[in-house]
């Protein structure tokens, strides 16, 4: 472990970034306990951008890796990781958004107190974030809100059926960090629902009810944007569209949640193997049968948010 215990490393990985690149590796440069950013290019294209990345190796606490190939967003995160659990926080980073200033600040006041656990256990902490359009203008205060993530508690029950654990708003220790390599290649889901999922199962889980990111919605998102862009009508056709083709429902959340099993199952305490099963037992059922059992598990765990330590 290097450096102050409570320093964070920041792993960033581009792809072609824009013209809000700068403003998003300021936004991190300037934050209290930063170890240091590694930035992992998954093999841009565009000359301009190269030439941006290569004036920031000038920068001391920036490091840029440049891939041969491109190896697309899972892959990336995944060898990014893997390259340095010889950290003792990491935190990742989109290459679009803005961090608020005391982001680390607030973060670093809650990992002091983990003490001795931070070398046996898988944690995993995790904020909320407003959201913002490409002229930086607020469009929402809330993701959680926007997602309806305000709706439930956050517990390995209700993340099984959406993840609302955002990479870039994540801090995790090394040993969390270890998960990432069992994701399977063929797995249509991001990374971050994959080590929630593991911190849910066998971690601690710390969810700060701050907006500590500011997300930025722009035409080129990677993930959220059907969600953020959702209204009635949309959710009306959607619904219609399960209807006529009921296997494609939920079928992302089976895919990952039957592999995460399959893998870590037999290690899991016996509570957590129940909250997996019965969420598998009804892969088959009719959507109409999945959506009523949905409701069922979410009215279970609606009396709010459960703000702080997370872990059952």
């Amino acid at each position: 472990m290097l450096g102050h215990l409570s320093d964070i490393r920041v792993l960033m990985m581009t792809y072609n970034g824009g013209s809000y690149f700068e403003s998003q590796l300021d936004s991190i440069l300037c934050q209290k306990h930063l170890e240091g950013i590694r930035i992992y290019d998954d093999a841009s294209t565009d000359d301009a951008f190269i030439a941006a990345l290569k004036k920031c190796e000038a920068t001391q606490q920036v490091n840029v890796h440049f891939h041969a190939r491109n190896m697309g967003v899972v892959e990336n995160v995944k060898y990014g990781i893997l390259e340095n659990l010889d950290a003792n926080w990491l935190a990742l980073s989109d290459q679009d958004d803005l961090w608020e200033p005391q982001k680390f600040q607030m973060l670093v006041e809650i990992l002091d107190k983990l003490n001795k656990e931070v070398l046996t256990t898988p944690i995993l902490v995790y904020h909320d974030m407003s959201l913002i359009n490409e002229q930086d203008e607020k469009t929402a205060d809330s993701f959680w809100g926007m997602c309806r993530h305000r709706h439930h508690a956050h517990n390995l029950s209700t993340l099984l059926f959406e993840n609302f654990v955002t990479g870039c708003t994540t801090v995790f220790n090394p040993i969390l960090g270890q998960y990432i390599a069992t994701i399977p290649k063929h797995l249509d889901s991001y990374h971050d629902h994959w080590m929630a999922l593991a911190a849910f199962s066998f971690g601690k889980v710390i969810k700060v009810d701050k907006c500590l990111n500011r997300y930025r919605k722009h035409a080129h998102n990677q993930a959220f944007g059907a969600i953020i862009s959702q209204d009635w009508r949309y959710r009306r056709r959607k619904n219609l569209y399960y209807l006529l083709h009921p296997k494609t429902h939920l079928k992302r959340e089976f895919d990952i949640a039957s592999a995460f099993f399959d893998i870590y199952g037999a290690q899991m305490a016996p509570i957590k193997r129940q909250i997996f099963e019965a969420f598998l037992s009804v892969k088959k059922a009719t959507y109409l049968q999945q959506v009523l059992f949905r409701r069922k598990v979410l009215a279970t765990y609606s009396s709010g948010l459960v703000v702080g330590v997370i872990n059952k």
